[in-house]
């Protein structure tokens, strides 16, 4: 591919553009593209060439809204759709796509609810479903959905992470304000209407949403109506890289194979054609609470699992802020950091050995082995010795508070 025209920058100092219809931008219409071919060039990911190219418009809107890459300045409203098409691609048959690809996940878990013996993870034709070959397996049904569904309800649900910090609080005798919100649809008319950007309602403008959420619940997405992410209160937000491994850790890589797939549908629907009040993970997960296999699975009851010693732990251990202000008196010369969220770059291979974060999660997860000391973990470029450090300072404060679920537990569910 041609090498970009302009160099990518890491950020930009130019007023940033709140225009809505980029279409007749020409700048913008320059630098999508270059962004475009500069991405494909350099960016490998360890996924199918179809999946690579579903998932590129994403992330080339997430440089446009901040800046970076090709682009000079910061467009508050860049959406997925537009970004694509601005870089000449056919954004309509890639929302297509990509709502095929949800569809074939919502079919593998109907499969796994009637699996006996394990599942191969799979779409109809045979291929690894998503595209993703870090889940080139077969898994044990149940630990498969276990893992999906607390990644896809509980993970980023606000009312979960509301009672886990009133639980902190009551438990550990610490205050925890945690970061939360929601997902929408919104027409972009509305927005430009009201003098709301989508900057503004991800980084808590605290804005009214009357009117500006769409009622409809699916949604049709078009370029009007997209999904957009309203930070309902600030504080410590999640790490999703921290919470898969502790989905491993405890109940091994059938597991973590569910809640990673979970998570790529969080990625996924943010451009599909349709937009659920949520999100679709959250939707596929809480589907499962009506499935008699599922419940049966977690004791007599069924609902074993929601017991707050269950899934609050597995909140608090997936924060992004170090373990350390639950301390009363912190271990000396103990390095705490915060923990990043590697989204879309899960899968991207980096250095000279080609590894991906989610290939070391798996490993770290499984068998407590660090892979490559010095791989760098999402935007932040975390090295990953310095992640592992702070999951072994959460690892030690859980076991020393008694807060891991216990195995007997685990053992009488799977």
């Amino acid at each position: 591919m041609p090498s970009p025209r302009r160099p990518a920058r890491e950020t930009s100092r130019r007023p940033p553009s709140e225009r809505f219809d980029l279409s007749h931008d020409d700048e913008f219409r320059a630098s999508a593209r270059d962004d475009w071919e500069r991405t494909a060039a350099h960016v490998s990911l360890d996924t199918s060439p179809e999946t690579a190219y579903l998932l590129l418009g994403q992330t080339i809107s997430g440089h446009a809204q901040e800046g970076h890459g090709c682009f000079s300045r910061r467009y508050l409203n860049a959406t997925i759709g537009e970004t694509i098409a601005a870089a000449g691609e056919d954004a309509e048959h890639i929302r297509q796509r990509r709502e095929g690809v949800l569809q074939d996940i919502e079919a593998l878990l109907s499969d796994a609810l009637h699996a006996n013996g394990e599942l191969p993870l799979r779409n109809t034709g045979g291929e690894t479903i998503a595209g993703l070959n870090i889940l080139d397996q077969s898994a044990d049904p149940m630990l498969f959905l276990w893992g999906f569904y607390v990644a896809g309800a509980v993970m980023d649900n606000r009312g979960w992470r509301e009672r886990m910090a009133a639980w902190t609080k009551r438990t550990l005798g610490k205050e925890f304000n945690v970061h939360t919100g929601d997902s929408y649809p919104v027409s972009l008319a509305a927005l430009e209407g009201r003098g709301v950007t989508l900057d503004s309602l991800a980084k808590g403008g605290r804005v009214n949403m009357d009117g500006l959420a769409l009622p409809e619940n699916p949604a049709l997405g078009s370029r009007d109506v997209v999904s957009a992410y309203v930070q309902n209160s600030a504080g410590s937000g999640g790490s999703d890289d921290a919470s898969l491994v502790y989905i491993g850790m405890l109940y091994g890589r059938d597991a973590m194979a569910g809640a990673f797939l979970a998570d790529h549908v969080d990625t996924l629907d943010k451009y599909c054609a349709l937009i659920y009040h949520g999100g679709r993970d959250q939707l596929l997960a809480d589907s499962l609470l009506g499935e008699t296999r599922f419940l049966a699975q977690f004791g007599p009851d069924g609902r074993d699992w929601l017991r707050e010693e269950v899934l609050f732990p597995f909140l608090l251990f997936g924060n992004k802020s170090p373990v350390k202000r639950l301390w009363d008196a912190p271990p000396k010369k103990v390095k705490f950091v915060q923990l990043p969220s590697s989204s879309q770059s899960y899968f991207q291979r980096v250095r000279e050995s080609g590894l991906t974060a989610i290939e070391a999660h798996m490993e770290y997860a499984t068998n407590g082995t660090v892979l490559d000391e010095g791989l760098p973990i999402a935007f932040e470029k975390m090295p990953y010795f310095r992640f592992a450090e702070e999951l072994e300072n959460r690892i030690a404060f859980f076991t020393a508070r008694g807060l891991f679920p216990s195995s007997e537990m685990r053992a009488s569910w799977f």
